[in-house]
């Protein structure tokens, strides 16, 4: 959005950082439902734990982009503010990357499947094969309507995972 405030002036600039704005919010709120669907599967400490990082990582942006700003002051040439723009946007697009990646395989593991199997996102044969990849034994193993029934209460959770 900087930059568009300084190589466009007037009312254009007005508009396209007006559309980046709209663009942005509409994109961030189906990351965020995207983020409370995916977490929705898990118990609700992990949704709790979901919103205090999105609340840190509202702290870190600040952080870097103050750390850029301190690094690069007040300047106000177009080299400068280009600058510290591309290295506040290399950062993020660097985390966003990173999160990219480690969601497949977040998702891939076992623990997540046997929550998905709570909910009834995946078969009971990859199930199975979550429950032996974790580790538990045929006399461990539990009905599809056993783990429906279970609590979050630790004793009982930790008696699977």
């Amino acid at each position: 959005i900087p930059l568009s405030v300084i190589f466009l002036e007037g009312l254009f600039s007005f508009i396209i950082t007006s559309i980046l704005v709209i663009l942005q919010g509409f994109a961030n709120s189906i990351f965020i439902s995207s983020m409370y669907g995916i977490c929705g599967f898990l118990p609700f400490k992990f949704i709790i734990g979901m919103s205090t990082g999105n609340g840190f990582a509202g702290l870190g942006v600040n952080i870097i982009r103050y750390i850029i700003l301190f690094i690069y002051g007040n300047d106000t040439s177009r080299k400068t503010i280009t600058t510290g723009s591309l290295w506040f946007f290399g950062i993020a697009t660097l985390i966003l990357t990173m999160g990219l990646v480690l969601l497949p395989l977040m998702t891939s593991h076992p623990y997540f499947k046997i929550q998905f199997y709570k909910s009834g996102e995946i078969s009971e044969e990859d199930y199975r094969k979550a429950l032996s990849e974790y580790g538990l034994s045929e006399e461990q193993e539990l009905t599809k309507k056993d783990i429906n029934n279970l609590s979050d209460d630790e004793e009982e959770v930790s008696r699977i995972y």
